[in-house]
């Protein structure tokens, strides 16, 4: 089991726990590359409290959902890149209920390479989550914002032949999903979406933004 409550400082760390390996990812890392693969089960949000310092934070799932739960921003105020790999799983980034964290800082690479599942940030309710850029690459790439929840994108790059959608989850009335885009960028044979999760009409998106199309 992984369990750190103290300072980790190393080239490349590259986490791959048991089925059981579910506890809080907690003191300080610092890492050139920082590698988290999930677990031998699904889960979807290992909560993470450590304040990470890294140039590159890989999110990598294959068979199984595998997903970073955060609640504070500090966790990633000092990461450079994050590469958020669907391999077969759906694999993504949490920002936990009530939370704002802010990484505009930050950029945020979307790789679907499988033909299930998907690739996502996922937004939980009451929460806000300001963004720098986010690059999506591959067929199923995805912002989700459950019930009235907030997302900020300041740059969203849609490679070409690649999907990217803008998706709201409510199991509740009278909820508003809000999305704020500064800038729109669809590449050759891609799409850029705004959708509704299955048939669940009891949900409302709001998008600002533009559009720049190649």
């Amino acid at each position: 089991l992984f369990n750190n409550s103290g300072t980790i400082k190393t080239g490349v760390l590259d986490i791959y726990g048991s089925t059981n390996d579910q506890g809080q990812i907690a003191g300080e890392i610092t890492a050139d590359t920082f590698i988290y693969r999930g677990i031998n089960g699904g889960l979807s949000g290992r909560v993470v409290t450590a304040q990470i310092t890294a140039k590159e934070l890989q999110i990598i799932g294959t068979e199984h959902q595998t997903g970073f739960k955060i609640s504070n921003g500090d966790v990633l105020t000092n990461v450079k890149n994050i590469t958020i790999e669907s391999d077969g799983g759906r694999t993504g980034l949490v920002i936990a209920s009530g939370s704002h964290v802010d990484i505009t800082n930050t950029t945020i690479n979307l790789v679907h390479k499988s033909v299930t599942q998907d690739a996502r940030v996922e937004i939980e309710e009451g929460a806000q989550l300001d963004a720098g850029t986010i690059i999506a690459s591959g067929k199923s790439n995805k912002v989700q914002v459950d019930n009235s929840a907030t997302a900020s994108v300041d740059n969203v790059i849609v490679k070409d032949n690649s999907n990217f959608s803008l998706q709201t989850y409510s199991n509740k009335t009278n909820q508003t999903a809000e999305f704020t885009l500064n800038n729109i960028t669809v590449g050759n044979g891609s799409s850029f979406a705004a959708c509704v999760y299955d048939n669940n009409s009891s949900a409302t998106i709001t998008v600002t933004g533009h559009a720049v199309g190649n």
